[in-house]
Formats: structure tokens, C-alpha cells, sequence
């Protein structure tokens, strides 16, 4: 199973700062931005456990307007975040 967190669909809005600006738990931090990626894997993996599962970011997207202002500490720390979970694999992909 693959979690699609690029590409400007639900989980990448949530994550990259310069997509819709939020006012809740969920904004601001890259802390609070990484918090519903890391509890859509928490949930998954409770069902599923971590190793059929595969995740899939992009780091340099701009579909759907989507940008952050520094995705390198984003990604770097989704990236530490999810490493607990033991996933099958991290997809990332480039921007066209």
C-alpha cells in the first residue's frame, strides 16, 4: 500500500507551508504541519503494520500551487518522523 502525501493531495497540503494557510493544531511548526502525515502512518501502521506500507513525497512540487519555504528541514524531518515506523520504502519524486 502506498500513502500518497505529494503533489499537492490532501496530505502535502497540509505539510508544505505555502499551501492553504491554516489556524489550527495542524499549521505554523513543521512540527505542527507534519502532525497529520505522521497520524495518517500512526493509523495505518496500527492496522497494517509498517512493512506493506510505502509512502510517497515531493519535495520540489509546485502542482496546485504548492511550495515551502524550506523543504529540506520539512522533508528532513518528515523523514526522521516516519524512519520509527519501519515503511517498506519512501518514494520521492521530482517536479516535472
Amino acid at each position: 500500500m502506498e500513502l500518497h502525501g505529494a503533489f499537492g493531495y490532501l496530505i502535502d497540503r497540509f505539510l508544505q507551508d505555502g499551501s492553504k494557510q491554516r489556524t489550527d493544531e495542524y499549521r505554523g511548526s513543521i512540527e505542527n504541519r507534519s502532525r497529520f502525515l505522521l497520524d495518517v502512518v500512526t493509523a495505518v501502521a496500527k492496522v497494517w503494520g509498517g512493512e506493506p506500507i510505502g509512502i510517497k513525497l515531493s519535495l520540489s512540487n509546485t502542482s496546485y500551487a504548492m511550495q515551502d519555504s524550506n523543504p529540506l528541514a520539512t522533508f528532513g524531518y518528515v523523514i526522521q518522523g516516519i524512519n520509527s515506523f519501519g515503511l517498506a520504502y519512501l518514494h520521492l519524486m521530482e517536479a516535472n
